[in-house]
């Protein structure tokens, strides 16, 4: 491992966890011997600004500063299915809802996105076009919420609905680089 880690995240039950590197590549490493289990794992062209496992750690999300978010097996490191596009710069945040369903994208062109985790099809209506860039995203336990950290002068994080999009909250803080919650 000859390049700068940008974002990990441990598997739920903690026996490993992914890395997401300056090169592009994502591995896999042991969580208590730190041995590499996956990986390099290529597809991305710019540096892996997030990862994030499913709740019942069968999947592997990253996201890139290429724009693009791949879904993997985390127990072969294959593709599920060809890489996701949508968003049109840096992809800063995934997060899987609690129940593994859908996948949550973040971004710093100002929108949130909504995938179905199991196919990567952009889930109808789901795109969340917010004021200033995405730093960080998180579901409620419950799945019901979502909530962003925005990258403003001011440093907003705002909650809303994850089916309708409607807001339920806003606040301004102190700034927001990335926190992330079990």
């Amino acid at each position: 491992m000859h390049s700068r880690p940008y974002s990990l995240a441990f598997s739920p039950d903690g026996s490993r966890f992914a890395v997401g590197f300056a090169d592009g590549t994502v591995r896999v490493l042991h969580g208590h011997s730190g041995a590499v289990a996956l990986g390099p794992l290529e597809g991305h062209t710019r540096e892996v600004k997030c990862v994030a496992f499913s709740p019942d750690g069968s999947l592997l999300a990253s996201g890139s500063g290429d724009g693009t978010v791949i879904v993997r097996d985390a127990q072969t490191g294959n593709c599920i299915y060809d890489g996701i596009k949508g968003h049109k710069d840096w992809v800063t945040s995934v997060c899987f809802s609690p129940n593994g369903k859908h996948l949550l994208s973040g971004s710093h062109d100002r929108t949130t996105r909504m995938w179905d985790s199991g196919n990567g099809s952009l889930v109808p209506n789901s795109i969340k076009r917010h004021p200033y860039r995405i730093n960080c995203t998180a579901f409620s336990p419950d799945g019901k919420h979502i909530a962003c950290g925005l990258d403003s002068n001011g440093y907003h994080i705002v909650v809303y609905d994850a089916f309708t999009g409607k807001s339920t909250s806003s606040l301004v803080i102190n700034p927001v680089i990335c926190a992330s919650g079990a």
